[in-house]
């Protein structure tokens, strides 16, 4: 795209093994600045469910752009890669809207469903809201689980999608779920993969607990991999035939040529999880719509650049700024240490 420099990814000296560039996406943390937080409520197929937005606006939130920003499997808005990303683009001037997918960030008992990346309408849904509230230049933004669920979202879009939609970006998506599936069920991915099973074991028995009517605890056993419970639990519940049906259908890799809002996707070679099939990336690099950095390193979401730098913030927040020019706010302020993973919230209560 005119205008947006993508230099490509070195890690840092000590961090050049992807599962160290993993692991310090989700440990490494340092203190920026502290925004108000304001969270909404938004019902999604129907009023019996509701997704959690913690936003944060700028003094001056007209005709400023929104970044709603999503985080991947089992995490939520306070995950640190979420919170890096939202310190980044507020920085860079934009309010910054964190999405909870449903279940997520304490939202156990406000979803009468379970939730995986294909539920694209609840994303379409939160746009809606911000438009009528008065926003007009909106950016998405989602990691892993999460970017797969912005590029569903945009696809499913289309040609249609409102004009305050301005860019789309997605680090690390899961776009061909079934192979992602399978390859964390190889070698050392297996310790995500258990670490995955077990969180969401967990989240099923909350909800036996909040909906005994709709969750059954006689469902479970002993699950030894995701695609199991996926095709146990995850499928059924969801309205899926079983595990094929449900990762074909929420891939969001079966219509990506569908994509006409400039989209920015990011993927790592040495990701220990997440696959491209090469129909996949044929699609992703010849939709005219969509620019695509693929990198021999980085693990999953890591990118730790020498400098104390978060690769993926610098190349997301110079994406955007191409795309909106002088509406993505002035960059230049910024400096290498600038780029921060962690901000301590301060939660408003809404």
């Amino acid at each position: 795209m005119t205008g947006f420099n993508a230099p490509g990814f070195r890690p840092a000296s000590y961090l050049g093994n992807p599962h160290w560039q993993t692991f310090a996406a989700a440990l490494l943390t340092w203190a920026a600045f502290v925004p108000t937080v304001e969270s909404w409520f938004i019902s999604v197929a129907g009023e019996k469910n509701q997704v959690r937005c913690d936003c944060s606006w700028q003094d001056v939130r007209q005709g400023t752009t929104t970044a709603v920003i999503c985080h991947g499997l089992g995490g939520s808005s306070t995950s640190p890669i979420v919170v890096g990303m939202a310190g980044t683009l507020w920085k860079a001037g934009m309010n910054v809207v964190r999405y909870n997918m449903r279940n997520c960030g304490g939202t156990e008992d406000r979803c009468r469903t379970l939730y995986h990346s294909g539920m694209h309408g609840d994303i379409v849904r939160v746009l809606d809201e911000l438009i009528e509230r008065g926003c007009d230049s909106i950016v998405l933004v989602g990691f892993s689980a999460g970017g797969n669920l912005m590029l569903n979202a945009a696809a499913a879009l289309g040609n249609s999608a409102p004009s305050q939609l301005k860019a789309v970006a997605s680090i690390c998506g899961a776009m061909d779920v079934a192979a992602a599936a399978d390859a964390l069920h190889q070698g050392a991915s297996r310790l995500y993969e258990w670490i995955f099973v077990r969180e969401l074991v967990e989240l099923f028995h909350k909800k036996v607990k909040l909906y005994p009517e709709i969750f059954h605890l006689s469902h479970l056993r002993k699950f030894h991999s995701i695609r199991e419970f996926d095709n146990d639990i995850t499928a059924p519940y969801s309205g899926y035939r079983d595990v094929d049906d449900i990762y074909t259908s929420i891939s969001s890799s079966r219509w990506l040529e569908r994509i006409a809002v400039p989209t920015l996707v990011i993927q790592s070679n040495d990701d220990p999880f997440i696959r491209l099939l090469p129909a996949t990336r044929d699609k992703v690099r010849k939709n005219p719509h969509i620019t695509f950095l693929e990198t021999g390193q980085g693990g999953h979401c890591g990118f730790f650049a020498p400098g104390r730098r978060w690769w993926t913030e610098e190349m997301v927040e110079s994406f955007f700024a191409s795309v909106l020019g002088s509406r993505a706010g002035d960059s230049s302020h910024f400096s290498d240490g600038d780029h921060r993973r962690l901000i301590n919230f301060n939660h408003a209560r809404s």
